[in-house]
């Protein structure tokens, strides 16, 4: 067989084109679609610490807290695990370096004990250019977790 490799980085569906030629040069072509899909489950679950399903006026800065929690439930957020926004609805990447080092890299920012929450990660964000509406962070942790993409879900008013 000859022919080029399937690039399966992509999920979705994809469609290939099979020619075959037998011995005495009869050639037949088939079109067919595949569906690439990803059937490891995360290593992590996110579990939301501000009230994600309630609007937030427009042009406030959203406090976005969370913890990291491992396939048993366990709050395994800490200062050596990285989250980094990627984007917010699949578009523009959030802000960066806000005043007092905030979202430095895009990053979220790891407070050890704060109240009732315990340790957890925090993420500034400024909502003046999103619409009215719902909208979705979206992040990954750690660098070797980075095929992952997490989610933590605003609304704005």
């Amino acid at each position: 067989p000859t022919g080029t490799a399937l690039n399966t980085s992509t999920l979705g569906p994809i469609t290939i084109v099979l020619t075959g030629t037998d011995a005495v040069g009869n050639t037949s072509t088939d079109t067919r679609t595949v569906n690439i899909v990803d059937t490891v489950a995360p290593l992590y679950t996110v579990k939301l610490l501000y009230p994600s399903g309630t609007a937030v006026t427009k042009g406030t800065k959203l406090q976005i807290k969370l913890q990291v929690l491992n396939s048993a439930g366990v709050n395994v957020s800490s200062s050596t695990r990285l989250l980094v926004a990627t984007d917010v609805d699949g578009g523009a990447a959030p802000p960066d370096n806000l005043a007092g080092g905030t979202n430095n890299g895009k990053r979220f920012r790891y407070l050890a004990s704060e109240g009732s929450e315990g340790k957890h990660y925090h993420y500034l964000l400024p909502t003046s250019s999103y619409s009215i509406g719902s909208h979705t962070l979206f992040f990954t942790v750690d660098g070797a977790a980075a095929r992952t993409v997490y989610m933590a879900p605003f609304k704005l008013k």
